[in-house]
């Protein structure tokens, strides 16, 4: 914090400085005076660097990290992080332009570069990027962020001339382009056997010099052969796929997964095909653990995951996935990723099962009348699709109405206008979804409140018993609407909407009727009727709440 308010370069013995630092573990101090003191950007990833090599390792590799050293490379982590996004760690300052190329490279050189030999040959895990090893045992969410925004800056390669050398490390070819398709692959390459671990036999051993690269025997990881695991160049992608001694979990190579799903969209790199279908299916997951309430997966996390699982199917080949098709889809109903599941028939052209999948989504179901209209309207779709199309909208129906009636019966009138009557049959035993349906055809859709029978717009013909059974379910399931529907149409029987608001009790319609049959005196009685019950009401409410002390009655009668 001092030295934050000091000009570091001013201050004299910086060496001094740096060994009380280390010392002590004041990394943030000793990332000034290296960057600000001394200009040098790629020490202080090596002194952090060389602090996590000396924690204890277990008999396998796995790295145990104390407090200390934990707090340390995050700070590195968040170090590297600053420095590509152009700002300085900790104050924040904008790095000078015409240096922040040369401080990308060197962050990717720390990264990528092979260890000594000497490394390599003491090293548990035979990997020849110790450095990457440590960090991705430390936070591979973190490494991976950082590697994912750095691959996915269009400007990073032309600027970086270090994507060249690792390019050299993981390909045969020797060109003298910054092609950046070439440097995410090689990127991917190298991640691909630190994580999955190569057998000690095909891992090309680093010569003495640090700075020397991986031998140019390294197969080539070229698109043309990867989609080809039995191709000669491709024997080592059986290997990084085989369970191999690692030292990372399951929970590390979900993280990788994950990464590979979101640097795939990129459409600059290949992964080996089993790996590529290993990452369809973590995304796809289904996550249970989260139901026995263990853990809880952030929402907006799983939206993202089944967003990018969507967007990395319609751009990989089917035959990637084709074998693994009955898995996934599995596992896709098990995760409840319906929109997935919507594509995936579509494409399939299985219009039915994208219509369940459309009902069985929340976010989805509002979506399926006009998912069914477009269908319904494209010249391609054949008559027997139509038929079937024709078949799931009745057997779903009572889906659908409960979804929107009013929807469903402009879906009828529309597309499937020879299924009225079949519709109002077929929902007799469902009667308020048989109400919804009927106000979406009688109220949205008729042209006309004269004649009878009337005719929808669609031409759907509305029989005079479809609108007293209209009248019957609206006194059931609606019963203020009933007078208002009764003095503005004129569609019914006098003598049978009587009956029906007698029934229902439903004094101002039977009022209104008894007036229009000529029974003034009858529709006088009724609402005189109506006024003694409800005065009727008050009164005994108001002696009830009087004797509980609720209500308090004066001499004179007021309340």
């Amino acid at each position: 914090r001092i030295l934050l308010h000091f000009d570091i370069t001013k201050l004299g013995a910086l060496d001094n400085l740096l060994e009380v630092c280390k010392d002590h573990g004041l990394f943030i101090a000793l990332f000034l005076i290296y960057n600000i003191g001394l200009g040098d950007y790629y020490a202080p990833m090596r002194v952090v660097i060389d602090r996590l090599k000396a924690e204890p390792q277990s008999s396998i590799g796995v790295m145990k990290f104390s407090n200390e050293s934990d707090f340390c490379g995050h700070l590195l982590l968040l170090y590297m992080s600053k420095l590509l996004a152009g700002r300085t760690f900790p104050n924040g300052l904008s790095v000078p332009a015409d240096r922040l190329p040369l401080i990308k490279s060197s962050i990717f050189d720390f990264l990528f570069r092979p260890c000594i030999e000497k490394e390599f040959s003491t090293a548990q895990i035979k990997t020849p990027y110790q450095n990457l090893l440590y960090l991705l045992q430390l936070d591979a969410v973190a490494l991976l962020g950082i590697l994912e925004s750095s691959i996915s800056d269009p400007d990073f390669v032309s600027t970086t001339t270090q994507f060249q050398r690792i390019v050299q490390q993981t390909t045969s070819l020797q060109s003298s382009d910054t092609d950046p398709t070439r440097a995410h692959q090689s990127i991917i390459d190298i991640l691909i056997m630190t994580v999955f671990g190569l057998d000690e036999k095909k891992v090309p051993a680093p010569s003495s010099s640090s700075s020397s690269s991986v031998s140019t025997t390294t197969p080539a990881i070229l698109e043309a052969n990867m989609l080809d695991p039995n191709h000669p160049d491709n024997a080592w992608v059986k290997d990084a796929c085989a369970p191999h001694r690692t030292v990372f979990t399951r929970q590390h190579k979900d993280i990788l997964f994950h990464f590979f799903g979101n640097v795939l969209l990129l459409r600059t790199v290949v992964v080996p095909p089993s790996l590529a279908t290993q990452t369809l299916m973590f995304l796809a997951s289904h996550r249970p653990d989260v139901a026995e309430g263990k853990r809880v997966e952030n929402p907006a996390e799983r939206k993202r995951r089944e967003d990018i699982l969507q967007r990395l199917l319609e751009i990989l080949p089917t035959r990637l996935y084709g074998s693994i098709k009955p898995e996934l889809t599995l596992e896709l109903e098990l995760s409840k990723f319906f929109k997935v599941l919507v594509w995936f028939h579509h494409k399939d052209r299985d219009f039915p099962r994208a219509i369940d999948f459309h009902l069985k989504d929340t976010q989805l179901q509002k979506q399926v009348f006009q998912y069914i209209r477009d269908i319904m309207a494209v010249e391609d779709t054949t008559q027997a699709e139509r038929d079937r199309i024709k078949s799931k909208v009745i057997s779903r129906l009572h889906e659908l109405i409960a979804v929107d009636g009013d929807e469903v019966a402009l879906l009828i009138a529309e597309v499937f206008t020879d299924q009225h009557s079949q519709v109002v049959r077929q929902l007799e035993s469902h009667p308020e979804l048989q109400f919804k349906y009927l106000h979406g055809i009688i109220e949205k859709l008729t042209k006309s409140q004269e004649d009878q029978p009337q005719e929808t717009k669609s031409g759907i013909r509305v029989l005079e018993k479809e609108f007293e059974r209209y009248i019957d379910l609206m006194a059931q399931f609606d019963a203020t609407r009933v007078y208002s529907y009764l003095i503005s149409h004129t569609n019914y029987r006098l003598e049978f909407a009587l009956v029906v608001c007698e029934k229902y009790g439903i004094i101002d319609g039977a009022s209104y009727l008894k007036e229009r049959m000529g029974d003034v005196t009858g529709a006088v009685l009724l609402l005189v009727k109506s006024v003694h019950n409800k005065l009727d009401s008050l009164l005994k409410w108001i002696n009830s709440s009087s004797a509980s002390g609720d209500v308090d009655i004066e001499g004179d009668g007021t309340v």
